[in-house]
């Protein structure tokens, strides 16, 4: 589905049931939602992605990023490689670990993110010349 308007929203709910009824509530007034599985208590990703009326951005963010998550990466990685076999909008996967990550959905689009919250980073492709 693509979004009407250009205005996102990130969300890092509690729980699927409160993630569900805010994406309904707001999705008069948004193009698309990020989910922080990493700051939900609990997650079913298969129910809120079905349930979504707008495309998603898939998030699960580590702690060595800035996130929540502090299970094992092998874990989160194939979280975010569930979100692509349901074939999400949009799964976020950060800098340091695309390599390990499986895209398992040709219209699933991956968004490569690094935070750097103590340095601005001059090059940050420097290392891929």
């Amino acid at each position: 589905m693509k979004p009407t308007n250009r205005v996102a929203v990130a969300l890092g709910l509690n729980n699927t049931e409160v993630t569900i009824e805010t994406l309904n509530m707001l999705c008069g007034f948004i193009g698309l939602a990020e989910v922080r599985l990493d700051m939900m208590d609990e997650f079913d990703l298969e129910r809120i992605v079905a349930a979504s009326p707008c495309p998603l951005i898939i998030t699960c963010r580590p702690s060595r990023e800035g996130g929540n998550y502090a299970g094992n990466e092998r874990d989160r990685l194939a979280i975010l490689t569930r979100a692509s076999e349901l074939n999400c909008a949009y799964v976020d996967v950060e800098w340091d670990s695309i390599e390990s990550f499986i895209n398992k959905s040709e219209s699933t689009q991956i968004i490569v993110s690094r935070h750097c919250y103590d340095t601005v980073i001059e090059d940050p492709w420097a290392q891929y010349q």
